[in-house]
């Protein structure tokens, strides 16, 4: 329950499917940004690979990413 991670949940009619789990790290030296964030586990239902969803997923890893100020 740290409120600087992130997990985000993928769910088809109701069921989870995938989740994206981004956390605040520190960055190598090749990495700028007021607040970078680290994509530390990415999960999609092999059954739905293929199909956008894991495109989807990664979308709104990337907005929640920009929100927190990354």
């Amino acid at each position: 329950d740290d409120p600087e991670h992130a997990l985000l949940v993928l769910e088809v009619d109701g069921a989870p499917v995938g989740y994206a789990h981004l956390k605040p790290t520190p960055p190598p030296v090749c990495v700028d940004g007021p607040a970078p964030r680290e994509l530390k586990r990415f999960y999609l239902s092999h059954a739905l690979h293929g199909r956008g969803y894991g495109k989807a997923l990664m979308a709104a890893a990337l907005d929640r990413a920009a929100a927190d100020g990354a």
